[in-house]
C-alpha cells in the first residue's frame, strides 16, 4: 500500500481483498544489463573508505537500495532526491 501521507489517490482502497490484481508483467522484475563498463569499474565493490580516497569514485547513500561506490560520471547521474553523494560538490 502507498502511504497516504506521501500519494493522494483518485480512489481509496480499504482492504487489501479489494485490491486488484496486477498483470505478471508489472510484477516481474525488469531484467537491467550491465555495460561492461560498469561491470569492471574502478569503482565497483569498493567500501565507503577505499571509495572516498579514489579521485575516481563517489560513495553514494541510498535508503531505498544499498548504498554503493559510483564512479564520478554515474553518481553524477543519480537523482538527488534519493540519494545522497559524498562528493556531492564536485559532481554538480
Amino acid at each position: 500500500m502507498l502511504p497516504m501521507a506521501i500519494w493522494e489517490c483518485d480512489k481509496q482502497v480499504s482492504t487489501i481483498e479489494e485490491q486488484p490484481e496486477l498483470p505478471a508483467e508489472v510484477i516481474e522484475e525488469p531484467i537491467i544489463e550491465e555495460t561492461p563498463e560498469q561491470v569492471n569499474s574502478v569503482c565497483d565493490g569498493l567500501d565507503k573508505e577505499t571509495c572516498d580516497a579514489n579521485s575516481a569514485c563517489n560513495y553514494c547513500t541510498c535508503y531505498a537500495v544499498p548504498s554503493r561506490c559510483w564512479t564520478i560520471e554515474e553518481s553524477a547521474m543519480l537523482p538527488m532526491a534519493i540519494w545522497e553523494c559524498d562528493k556531492n560538490s564536485q559532481t554538480q
